[in-house]
């Protein structure tokens, strides 16, 4: 008995290794570090140097995922390497197809773990296709890099526009503590001091 059940299920896994598929992964390592500092650590295990990534604190990373997830994000990898003829779906309403990719795209093929102690994101990119899987994770890293460079500088730009307009307040008070100085020493013929020590 334990002969024949060990020789169907050597069979079976034998069968099943190899008529499936096989799944390659690719995997990017995102650090999320403090905005005061100069570089922003990017670690691709297996897939190159892709350079910086991303500034800020747990939430900037949770803000990632958040990102990584939005239906225009996933539209335009889903739109870029043409998953829809990958899916290959029998479909013919666009909306539903639409949907379907969706759903499959964060389901199967994309998956992220943000660590809270290291505040370090993972993506896991899974395809039939060892290449897809790696050039889905690049387009990621490019994506998020962009989105990054694009916040940082509307940052920025924010952070200029309220100090200059905090100067232009204090030139204006400036200007008014002069203007009733001015009136109040015509009005109580006040000159300065030196003038009046003499």
């Amino acid at each position: 008995f334990i002969f024949w059940v060990t020789l169907i299920v050597s069979i079976g896994a034998v069968t099943y290794s190899l008529l499936a598929p096989q799944i390659w992964q690719s995997s990017a390592q995102i650090m999320s570090v403090s905005s005061d500092a100069g570089g922003f650590p990017l670690n691709i295990g297996g897939l190159g140097n892709l350079g910086s990534l991303i500034g800020g604190n747990n939430s900037d990373a949770s803000k990632l995922v958040t990102i990584i997830n939005s239906d225009p994000f996933s539209e335009k990898i889903i739109k870029k390497f043409d998953l829809i003829k990958y899916f290959n779906f029998s479909e013919t309403d666009s909306l539903k197809i639409r949907d379907k990719s969706l759903l499959r795209l964060k389901g199967d093929i994309v998956k992220t773990f943000l660590n809270p102690e290291t505040n370090v994101l993972t993506i896991s990119i899974a395809t039939t296709d060892k290449y897809l899987s790696a050039d889905i994770a690049n387009y990621y890293c490019e994506l998020l890099d962009k989105y990054n460079r694009e916040n940082s500088m509307s940052k920025g730009r924010e952070k200029r526009i309220f100090v200059q307009k905090r100067v232009d307040q204090v030139h204006r008070e400036i200007d008014e503590i002069g203007n009733k100085l001015r009136e109040f020493q015509v009005k109580n013929d006040v000159i300065s001091l030196d003038e009046q020590s003499k």
